[in-house]
């Protein structure tokens, strides 16, 4: 910044880009007069293109690759946009494409995580990790405009970077609150960036446990809670023995990591008017209420039975699928007790 300054009779025009945002007093003394253009309506659609730029300046891309991958231009530009579309860089502003993965996939004709496989973001995974950030909330977090700006190097806001270096964006703005609601922009980045949280989680390499995750959904298509549960238990077990954390929010969060990963509707710490609801998870024909309750001592398999019988009954007592009322789907509850010493599902107790 000194150099730029210093040489500021030669220089007409500057614009600096970079992940880090430094807030403007920090560099005063160095250059001043700076005008950020990060949320300024007039530059939102800078970054990315726009879909009418899209359609415009890449229609023989867009057909060739409808051909190759035989689907209709309708089809593969909703797919594309499903991809790699949804960033959004002002208050109201239009939502833009990754360029850099929109200009891969007419390359390759193959939708992959192209941006992500750039780099793995270790050091915003080892934020998460050393913060116990709940991975739930970059679903969906309001945030206010204050925190939006703030990026002090010595006491990072997860929220915040994880905007700052695209992995969360703008989904709405309240005017009345002056809040944003940020969240992934595109099924690249949420996959991609869940994956890399999970293997980090769990510890497990890539081809271990995928096939017990996707039992996982075919069971509860089957209305099997007995196979879930049994699935769900051979998961557990392949979790290495030196990175399980004795907190039922780690159970809770990797719980979460693994249905959000293999396409499940999952909400996690649901609040109704009487509590928060652990998780629900919700396919196409059914509804699943899940209460985790976590024991440490060293218990017997009945006194374990019971702990989850009174999960259960606290999906009644609160009276839980009050929530899911106007839902034509069955709901069913189940209450699971996590046995802490052996680091792996105790007991479940279901109706």
């Amino acid at each position: 910044y000194g150099i730029l300054k210093s040489s500021d009779e030669y220089i007409r025009f500057v614009l600096i880009t970079g992940v880090s945002k430094f807030s403007k007093t920090s560099i005063f003394s160095d250059l001043n007069h700076l005008n950020d253009l990060s949320l300024h309506p007039r530059y939102a659609g800078l970054c990315g293109y726009t879909q009418e730029e899209l359609e415009n300046n890449f229609k023989d891309y867009i057909d060739d690759a409808a051909k190759d991958l035989s689907l209709s231009k309708v089809d593969l530009l909703e797919k594309i946009k499903y991809w790699y579309n949804g960033y959004r860089f002002s208050e109201n502003g239009v939502k833009v494409y990754n360029p850099f993965s929109t200009l891969l996939f007419f390359d390759t004709h193959q939708f992959k995580a192209h941006w992500f496989e750039t780099g793995t973001p270790t050091f915003l995974v080892d934020l998460i990790e050393q913060k116990q950030f709940e991975i739930e909330q970059a679903e969906s977090y309001d945030i206010d405009t204050t925190l939006m700006s703030d990026y002090k190097l010595e006491d990072l806001h997860i929220i915040p970077l994880l905007f700052q270096t695209g992995y969360l964006t703008i989904q709405e703005y309240n005017e009345t609150t002056r809040q944003y609601r940020l969240s992934y922009p595109n099924y690249e980045v949420r996959d991609a960036f869940l994956t890399a949280v999970f293997n980090r989680t769990s510890q497990l390499a890539d081809h271990l446990g995928v096939q017990h995750l996707w039992m996982l959904i075919q069971a509860l298509q089957d209305r099997n809670i007995k196979g879930f549960i049994d699935h769900l238990t051979t998961f557990f077990s392949q979790i290495p023995y030196n990175i399980q954390i004795k907190q039922e929010r780690y159970y809770q969060s990797l719980f979460y990591l693994i249905f959000a990963l293999i396409g499940c509707k999952i909400d996690a710490e649901v609040h109704t008017n009487n509590g928060r609801i652990d998780a629900v998870i919700q396919t196409k024909t059914d509804i699943y209420i899940f209460e985790f309750k976590l024991v440490f001592s060293l218990t017997s398999p009945d006194a374990l039975t019971q702990i989850a019988n009174e999960a259960l009954a606290q999906i009644d007592h609160k009276n839980y699928s009050q929530k899911y009322k106007n839902n034509p789907n069955p709901i069913h509850k189940i209450g699971i007790a996590f046995d802490g010493l052996t680091r792996n599902i105790g007991a479940i107790a279901h109706q």
